[in-house]
């Protein structure tokens, strides 16, 4: 169980094998040899094998688990607060993107939006399809790709 906590599923694994073989070797007649006389002795060296991986492989998933809980709770926690004081501003967009920015480190955030002309033959560098609908922090993005834009195709 603490191998599978430290390490993960693997070494949990590789332990698990080798704990079958010490106790093959140092327990289960004839001694100090990885062989087995009594049938009886097989049995129970393939059961405590079964139960050592199948211990490995659930405490794996708890800690995972644990970890993903841990994960989801910081995001929430997250997206609570920012919704609070988008809530309490009384400019909420401006206050939504700083907040924004704030959380994920970055240096500027810009809202853009579409303007009503045809779009050109690159519409995500094109600077004329574009408007600055709300910005904050330095240097403004002028268009979806301008500083990388990590997926335009879903404006």
């Amino acid at each position: 169980m603490v191998v599978a906590l430290a390490g993960g599923l693997l070494p949990a694994l590789f332990a698990a094998i080798a704990g079958s073989l010490l106790l093959n070797y140092f327990f289960t007649a004839p001694i100090h040899r990885f062989t087995i006389a009594d049938r009886d002795n097989v049995l129970a060296l393939v059961v405590f094998l079964a139960v050592a991986i199948a211990v490995s492989v659930t405490v794996d998933r708890a800690a995972r688990r644990t970890r993903e809980a841990a994960s989801a709770r910081t995001e929430a926690e997250t997206l609570s607060t920012l919704a609070g004081s988008v809530l309490r501003g009384a400019r909420p967009l401006p206050a939504l993107l700083d907040q924004l920015r704030e959380t994920l480190g970055f240096t500027s955030v810009t809202l853009l939006e579409r303007t009503d002309g045809p779009p050109g033959p690159d519409v995500f560098h094109d600077e004329g399809a574009w408007r600055i609908a709300c910005s904050v922090g330095d240097r403004p993005s002028l268009t979806p790709r301008a500083r990388g834009c990590r997926d335009p195709g879903r404006l």
